[in-house]
């Protein structure tokens, strides 16, 4: 296995910055936002199944044949700590909507590499 030395380079700033772990937030750049650490990625995931969860509840189309209703409210339970029955997909889809504003406003955004 080749490993390249200065393709992890901690001592440089922006790699030192990035090199923690726990360290999330959302960076946005040209052409591409990126949810980096795992609050960010645990957000988007969130994101995404809430959308899931409002197509659910309006049209019933499924997002891909792996997933039901059932299971979509399990993941939601998994978010919000709230169990849900059959047909909640609505108070879910608010209950998420609620959990994802609450994670955005939490997590720091940056623009080319700066705060914003």
């Amino acid at each position: 296995m080749n490993v390249n030395p200065d393709r992890c380079d901690p001592s440089r700033p922006d790699e030192a910055a990035m090199a923690k772990a726990n360290d999330s937030y959302i960076n946005v750049g040209k052409g591409a936002t990126s949810f980096i650490g795992p609050d960010a990625t645990r957000l988007y995931a969130a994101a995404q199944l809430q959308g899931f969860l409002k197509l659910f509840a309006k049209t019933g189309i499924v997002p891909t044949r792996g997933i039901n209703g059932t299971r979509l409210l399990a993941l939601a339970t998994g978010y919000t700590g709230k169990g849900y029955k059959r047909g909640q997909h609505m108070q879910a889809y608010e209950d998420m909507c609620l959990w994802v504003d609450t994670m955005k406003a939490a997590l720091p955004v940056l623009k080319d590499g700066q705060q914003v």
